[in-house]
């Protein structure tokens, strides 16, 4: 299942060694029908909605394949193109800086008896935090039925 929050997580456990999952995976990509794109590096795997249907807040999903007692486990993060992930860290990041430097300068500013007008930065930055996570939140939502489709393609390549 697919959980909440901003990087939805999941595990599974496949009755296979990893290089016969990983080469599973391998083989359902390499398919002429497209329907996912993906590249695999060692024991990573990241799956991708083919380019011409992608959009803004389409998610890609990555996979990590481990050895397990029961054969191999299958570890699952969704996430945004790290373009975009990359925007909103450095949103929030961004934010933070200008609500901290407005909390210190309008301390400054209220112990030296002036006015503290600088103070307003630091929920001004808040609600700014806030609407960015309302946003991503968003986004996720619009991304659903793609993260559905990550997540269906995997299934049906490692349990074939």
């Amino acid at each position: 299942m697919l959980g909440p929050g901003m990087r939805p997580r999941f595990e599974m456990t496949v009755p296979r060694t990893p290089a016969q999952t990983l080469q599973q995976l391998h083989d359902t990509l390499e398919q002429p029908d497209g329907a996912i794109t993906g590249s695999i590096l060692g024991r990573h795997v990241r799956l991708r909605i083919p380019e011409g249907q992608r959009t803004f807040w389409t998610p890609q999903l990555d996979v990590e394949v481990e050895a397990h007692e029961d054969g191999a486990l299958v570890r699952g993060l969704f996430g945004p193109h790290p373009d975009i992930w990359t925007f909103f860290i450095a949103t929030y990041a961004v934010m933070t800086f200008c609500g901290i430097t407005g909390l210190l300068f309008g301390l400054v500013q209220w112990s030296l008896g002036w006015s503290a007008w600088a103070l307003w930065s630091v929920p001004a930055a808040a609600l700014m935090i806030g609407s960015v996570y309302v946003v991503a939140l968003m986004g996720q939502r619009l991304g659903h039925d793609q993260m559905i489709q990550l997540r269906a393609f995997l299934d049906q390549s490692i349990n074939e």
